[in-house]
């Protein structure tokens, strides 16, 4: 292959590369990386399933999709127990008249304190920020 095909063949690698890059935000792409090595490098990530196999799976697919996740019917316990908090802490804000402050939780955990709290005729919202969002449940 003579200097002038090498060339040409270097030239057309190069505008594929910057049509890549032109497609690609690499300073998202490496923001995203260092936030993920963060993550993955929390001691107690794997004391929750859902959030190690989320941390995990966004590691290899990015956030084009979530995984769900159920370790051994965890989740399926998890959502009774928390069906089971919802209701009474509902009836401990009917009885008392009293808003009640919920401990932090995931949006899974958040979400079905809200809809079981919706189905037992009580509203609830979410305040704070993540990781640190909680559930706030109304008596009325």
């Amino acid at each position: 292959m003579a200097a002038r095909e090498y060339q040409l063949e270097i030239d057309a690698i190069d505008a594929t590369l910057i049509s890549i890059e032109k497609v690609l935000d690499l300073p998202k792409l490496r923001k995203q990386a260092a936030e993920l090595e963060v993550e993955a490098g929390v001691p107690n990530l794997w004391d929750d399933p859902e959030a190690a196999g989320d941390t995990f799976h966004r590691c290899f697919a990015g956030d084009r999709s979530r995984l769900m996740l159920d370790i051994d019917g965890f989740r399926a316990g998890r959502k009774k127990e928390l069906k089971k908090l919802a209701e009474d802490m509902a009836e401990e804000a009917k009885s008392t008249g009293n808003s009640i402050k919920l401990k932090p939780m995931n949006a899974f955990e958040r979400k079905i304190i809200h809809d079981t709290i919706q189905d037992l005729g009580l509203s609830s919202e979410s305040d704070g920020e993540d990781p640190n969002r909680f559930v706030v449940i109304y008596p009325a």
